[in-house]
């Protein structure tokens, strides 16, 4: 059976968008300075918590992923063995 581990091909891509992501809300946490006079601060607790929510997402995601292989894969064994 083939398996694949993305991880090390994913993981620099993962830290890419998430510093992309957290520089765009500092770009427009300071428009938001500028044009409304409010605050909004952005913390390097705020950039952990963004790595937290988005690898607890990529789990929740590969978790989906091995139950649907099983269960492809469970299908896929009782077709071959009724023909």
């Amino acid at each position: 059976m083939l398996t694949c581990s993305c991880q090390a091909f994913m993981f620099p891509v993962q830290v890419k968008m998430c510093q992309i992501i957290h520089q765009d809300v500092v770009n427009y946490s300071q428009r938001f300075l500028d044009e409304l006079s409010r605050y909004n601060y952005v913390t390097p607790t705020s950039y952990l918590e963004l790595l937290g929510i988005f690898s607890k997402l990529i789990g929740i995601k590969k978790n989906e992923l091995v139950v649907a292989r099983k269960r492809t894969k469970t299908g896929l064994d009782k077709v071959s063995h009724i023909s």
